[in-house]
């Protein structure tokens, strides 16, 4: 597969981009989590329709969510395609240097509020990639990081791609990385200090990675090569086309973005579900 790459500036500072300019890819990152939660599975270390509970207590992590019900219902599934139903809290994502990666999953997660029923709907919460990240460190008995760096970055040569929470991010210069930025009122944009992703580091399963774009050009034609069943793939096809295929249908929306409706011509892209890390779509 070829991919092209191409940058664009950045705002603040006035300053141009180039491929090897780092970026936070945010949730993208949770491509790279459900391949390695498949991993575990197609290497029979875990189960897909698992309870998180029996899941966790194979390790002797006692990880009960508040409520009877839900302890024997959500599975590792429900986890990785958002069908939980369980209040995201997003605004704590941010503020991860004041608890270690255990105390979150298993003291703060078990309290959240169920918003819909268990497998209901579609609810986004990244929270629960957080939880497979603790996970995948009890099975594999490794860092996450270290897991990603195994698996991805060390045999596709991502050498510019890291971490949030890595040294070699906090000693980016400005030029260096892309500012990242959140829209307010009237589609204004506001720089978030770089500092500030360093705090998501408990969550860094669900949206730790920093990439340039030449590095995601590399595991963009990884995929494509696997999905394929190219010979020579180093990622696993099976595995991806298991995690592509839709778990839960979409009802409509993505957020405030109305995903079925008539196409728009001469190009369209709509999405319909989502497996585990990705999202389905006609293009």
């Amino acid at each position: 597969a070829v991919v092209s790459t191409q940058s664009t500036g950045n705002k603040e500072e006035n300053i141009s981009t180039s491929n090897e300019t780092r970026y936070t890819i945010g949730s993208i990152t949770k491509s790279f989590t459900a391949y390695l939660v498949a991993k575990s599975v197609n290497e029979g270390k875990l189960r897909w329709d698992e309870r998180l509970t029996d899941a966790f207590a194979k390790y002797g992590v006692d990880f009960s969510l508040i409520g009877k019900d839900r302890d024997q219902t959500l599975t590792i599934r429900d986890a990785m395609s958002h069908r939980t139903g369980l209040k995201t809290y997003d605004w704590l994502l941010v503020d991860g240097r004041n608890f270690s990666k255990e105390y979150w999953m298993t003291k703060l997660l078990p309290l959240f509020e169920q918003e819909i029923n268990v497998r209901y709907d579609f609810l986004y919460n990244n929270w629960l990639y957080s939880l497979a990240g603790y996970l995948l460190e009890l099975v594999e008995n490794i860092s996450f990081e270290d897991q990603v760096r195994e698996t991805f970055f060390v045999p596709l040569n991502m050498t510019e791609s890291m971490f949030v929470t890595d040294q070699a991010y906090r000693e980016l210069s400005g030029d260096q990385f892309a500012m990242p930025y959140k829209e307010g009122a009237n589609h204004t944009l506001y720089p978030l200090n770089k500092s500030v992703m360093e705090y998501i580091g408990p969550h860094n399963a669900a949206g730790g990675i920093v990439s340039t774009a030449s590095d995601m050009a590399k595991y963009m034609g990884a995929l494509l090569n696997a999905y394929n069943e190219v010979h020579g793939s180093i990622l696993n096809g099976t595995i991806l086309r298991y995690i592509t295929e839709p778990s839960i249908i979409l009802n409509g929306q993505l957020g405030d973005q109305v995903v079925i409706g008539k196409p728009d011509f001469p190009v369209t892209e709509k999405f319909f579900g989502y497996g585990m890390g990705y999202i389905a779509a006609n293009y």
